[in-house]
């Protein structure tokens, strides 16, 4: 989840794609890269989110990282600057934030939908085509079921929430029964 922390990063980082300085989708994949290898090798992760070593040394894992791994040169210059400030733990956030804006800028929004099943992929085009009405951009869908919803889905689109499983509607009949 990402917070008041990561907008300035996320910030500074659209206003570089906005002005041609940072090919966004390289960046994210760079991004990607860096952790998979964290996840690879957790030694990486504790390495350069140890406050007790150095940031010299640290810096200079991430130099190796980039090389070694084909990184641009403006995403080692951002994972310098991340370590620099102390921010390395926030990466995966940052990440989130930068992606959020670069969505919105673009007219797009990212979507966390859960289903009661497995829908079908005109049934996920058809919600995902709703939605964008509803929210006036364009909804990428992330799918995922969850029996617990019983029968249709719950998305969740930013801070907004469509409730249209069939537990949402007991739930809110159960309140509304208690009200009276």
């Amino acid at each position: 989840m990402h917070t008041a922390l990561d907008q300035p990063y996320a910030v500074a980082l659209l206003e570089l794609a906005q002005a041609g300085q940072l090919d966004a989708a390289g960046f994210l994949r760079d991004l990607d890269t860096v952790r998979a290898w964290q996840r690879q090798v957790p030694a990486l992760r504790q390495i350069l989110e140890n406050p007790a070593l150095p940031l010299r040394e640290k810096a200079g894992v991430i130099r190796q990282l980039s090389q070694a791994a084909g990184l641009a040169a403006l995403t080692r210059n951002f994972l310098l600057v991340l370590n620099a400030r102390g921010r390395w733990p926030r990466l995966e956030n940052i990440q989130g934030a930068f992606e959020d804006a670069w969505r919105a800028a673009s007219g797009r929004v990212r979507a966390q939908i859960m289903t009661a099943r497995e829908w079908s992929a005109p049934e996920r085009q058809q919600l995902a085509a709703r939605l964008s009405q509803l929210q006036g951009l364009q909804v990428e869908g992330e799918f995922h079921s969850d029996a617990s919803l019983l029968a249709g889905f719950r998305a969740r689109v930013g801070d907004t929430v469509y409730d249209g499983s069939l537990r949402g509607q007991l739930e809110r009949m159960r309140r509304h029964l208690q009200a009276l």
